[in-house]
């Protein structure tokens, strides 16, 4: 078996905006955000049916005064068998972030993770789990308690041809703020029309 191919990729990027936000209270308000963010990608080719990303990301700024600061790893797997890589497929997914801010007295953190298999040609299902923190407010726009919302969900996608797509997902979630989870079907039809790369008309 031949040695791990690998591509790599850094990016960098500061920025500096000026103006005085109107729909916060006067004692949040801030006249100067500014901030980085960098984030990195390795790409490996483990076999010639499958492949390896992993990213990292982080951004750190100051907003309304203080340090507000984001870490991130995501990492994707795909396998594609050459012989019928047609028909046949997988893509699993992890992705994770975590925020520090000072006005929180815990790091806020989430994730998901999720598993998409191709069943046929045209046919695909999937997996997902995901975990967030969210941060409420209050009726005048402060801070208030941090709750964790999580959720799993199942999709099947049936593509028609390349230019059309219909997914059905069945989503259950438990919000921290509610007492009873909340269930839901949702059905989605995506399509386009007009020129495209391979055919301009």
């Amino acid at each position: 078996m031949k040695g791990w191919q690998t591509r790599e990729s850094l990016s960098a990027r500061a920025s500096t905006t000026r103006g005085t936000p109107s729909s916060r209270p006067p004692a949040r308000s801030s006249a100067v955000t500014s901030g980085t963010c960098s984030n990195g990608r390795r790409t490996s080719d483990i076999t010639e049916n499958t492949n390896i990303e992993v990213g990292t990301s982080y951004a750190t700024g100051k907003l309304e005064g203080a340090r507000n600061s984001f870490g991130g790893i995501d990492v994707t797997y795909r396998w594609k068998p050459l012989e019928r890589g047609l028909y046949r497929g997988l893509i699993t997914r992890f992705e994770g972030l975590i925020n520090d801010r000072p006005d929180l007295a815990h790091h806020a953190k989430g994730f998901y993770a999720s598993a998409d298999y191709q069943l046929g040609q045209r046919w695909f299902t999937g997996v997902r789990v995901d975990s967030a923190d969210r941060i409420t407010t209050d009726s005048l726009g402060f801070t208030g308690p941090v709750v964790s919302d999580h959720g799993v969900s199942a999709t099947l996608t049936f593509w028609p041809s390349e230019f059309s797509q219909i997914r059905g997902q069945l989503r259950r979630t438990k919000y921290g703020d509610l007492d009873k989870p909340v269930t839901e079907l949702l059905m989605q039809l995506q399509f386009a029309i007009g020129a495209h790369g391979a055919h301009t008309f």
